[in-house]
């Protein structure tokens, strides 16, 4: 989790002028994977199929540029979804 908040971090610091819209989109992403459960990951990662247009939709309030820029970012969409994972099981854990 470190890991993915520094990069968080590390995003927003490149663009100080924009650093509470990239933090909003970036949690909102993590939210959606905490939320979502994905038939096909891999089609998800290659941003194609259903899964991947609906996460868009999902995305509308956020500006496209920056959410573009931000899925973009070097592994930022595997590292989020390996987080969401972890997340996933600690809460499934708490819950037994």
């Amino acid at each position: 989790m470190h890991e993915w908040c520094d990069m968080v971090i590390e995003m927003s610091d490149c663009e100080p002028h924009n650093g509470k819209h990239i933090k909003k989109i970036c949690h909102h992403v993590f939210r959606y994977f905490c939320t979502h459960k994905f038939k096909d990951p891999k089609k998800f990662e290659g941003r194609r199929g259903l899964e991947y247009e609906t996460f868009m939709e999902s995305m509308i309030d956020h500006p496209k540029d920056l959410v573009d820029q931000i899925l973009d970012y070097p592994s930022f969409l595997e590292k989020t979804h390996a987080v969401s994972k972890k997340h996933k099981s600690k809460t499934n854990q708490s819950k037994d």
